[in-house]
């Protein structure tokens, strides 16, 4: 066999191979689904009811269920309600892999918030900011929970400020400054050691 023939051959192989484990892999329409229900330091509270997990196209499966596992899920996008001990949670989970977690924080509803006040406030300067980067803002967005808000900089040269008031379940937060080049500075908050000091943002240092 001449050595262009071999390498037809060993490059047939190789071709067959690659062929067969992409039919494999798209024979994988189903998956197991993982639901975790964390208090606001992340600690797991227990088994969870899935209330809910119903496809786009209208099909229920939480029957598929048992507690906090679901198996053989078709793949697809799912609307789910979970919850434990009377807290129920909503999200929208894609089932696009083998094996999916959904990690969940029960948020819970203050309700009418005429008369209160908000429980969080975050005040802030932002330094050394590039004026081409306007508008910026802020966001606060939960770890666990599915909670953000957002501000803006009111800004004065190269330095700005900012307030975001909301209220908020206790737990970890990341804040998140942007601007028109993208993510100019993250950084982590925890509610739960309100009321917190100002944050002060160095653009010079975040990059």
């Amino acid at each position: 066999m001449t050595r262009i023939a071999s390498l037809m051959v060993v490059s047939t192989l190789l071709f067959t191979a690659v062929l067969s484990k992409s039919l494999a892999q798209g024979r994988i329409q189903s998956a197991t689904v993982h639901v975790v229900l964390v208090a606001g330091d992340g600690v797991d509270l227990g088994k969870v009811k899935v209330e809910s997990f119903k496809s786009l196209e209208g099909k229920e499966a939480r029957d598929l269920f048992r507690e906090n596992t679901g198996t053989k899920v078709p793949y697809g996008v799912y609307d789910m309600t979970a919850g434990l001990g009377g807290y129920l949670v909503k999200r929208t989970v894609d089932v696009v892999q083998p094996e999916v977690w959904v990690v969940i924080h029960p948020y819970i509803s203050i309700g009418d918030t005429v008369g209160y006040g908000p429980n969080f406030v975050v005040r802030g300067t932002v330094k050394n900011l590039n004026p081409n980067d306007e508008p910026i803002y802020v966001r606060l967005v939960g770890v666990y929970s599915e909670y953000a808000g957002d501000t803006k900089v009111k800004s004065a040269g190269t330095n700005g400020t900012f307030t975001l008031s909301g209220i908020v379940p206790d737990g970890r937060y990341v804040l998140i400054t942007t601007g028109r080049s993208g993510v100019l500075d993250m950084r982590p908050l925890n509610n739960e050691n309100a009321p917190l000091s100002p944050v002060e943002i160095d653009l010079a240092k975040s990059k």
